[in-house]
């Protein structure tokens, strides 16, 4: 609670995870490390979390994000087409919404289409404020990674410039990806950028089970 109320997002996730490997069928601590994974960027994670949820047939409280998680991640882009829909008018999921929807496209041989929507979507970031670099590149390297094509994802990775005065949640999630890719000396080098507030013997051991 003490991180959650300090914004300490990676801080909150990092508790709620590891009370759930004490206590699997806790229902709030499953609602709330979802949200903070989810809002950490960790999307491949936070579906792990949101298929246990629906072993328990608990239904998480973040409209459709836990479903679009699954869908994506089985790889069933037509619930993903019908669910990005959706998430693309919704404030929480909306640059989401268009990422996955470019997935699925390409993935159902939609390539001009997909690349049209990720064109959109680098217009409304720009219309919003947001650097959509470093965004786009890093969720569409953890979908390439939950299609097991981690050449593919190594290379939108390497997109992402990274130094000690980039935003720690960024870092996390990037390591958490190249560690996921089997990359776990870049993960554990780029983990080196976090603040001296961060442990680097517990972030690296993190990162190890991350492989």
């Amino acid at each position: 609670l003490h991180a959650e109320t300090n914004d300490d997002v990676k801080s909150a996730a990092k508790f709620y995870t590891e009370s759930l490997a004490i206590d699997k069928t806790n229902t709030e601590l499953l609602q709330a490390s979802f949200s903070n994974l989810y809002a950490s960027g960790r999307i491949i994670t936070a579906a792990e979390i949101a298929q246990q949820a629906e072993s328990l047939n608990f239904n998480l409280r973040m409209g459709i994000e836990p479903a679009l998680a699954i869908a994506v991640r089985d790889a069933d882009w037509e619930a993903v087409l019908a669910l990005s829909e959706n998430a693309m008018i919704e404030g929480s999921s909306q640059h989401l919404g268009f990422l996955f929807r470019s997935w699925a496209m390409y993935s159902l041989g939609q390539n001009s289409a997909a690349i049209n929507v990720l064109e959109m979507l680098s217009k409304l970031l720009d219309e919003q404020g947001y650097s959509e670099s470093n965004i786009v590149n890093l969720f569409i390297a953890q979908l390439f990674i939950l299609q097991n094509n981690n050449p593919l994802a190594l290379t939108q990775l390497s997109k992402i410039p990274l130094d000690k005065t980039s935003d720690h949640e960024l870092i996390i999630a990037t390591a958490e990806a190249y560690a996921l890719a089997g990359k776990i000396h870049i993960a554990k080098k780029l983990a080196l950028n976090l603040s001296s507030n961060y442990n680097q013997e517990e972030v690296s051991s993190w990162l190890e089970h991350r492989t």
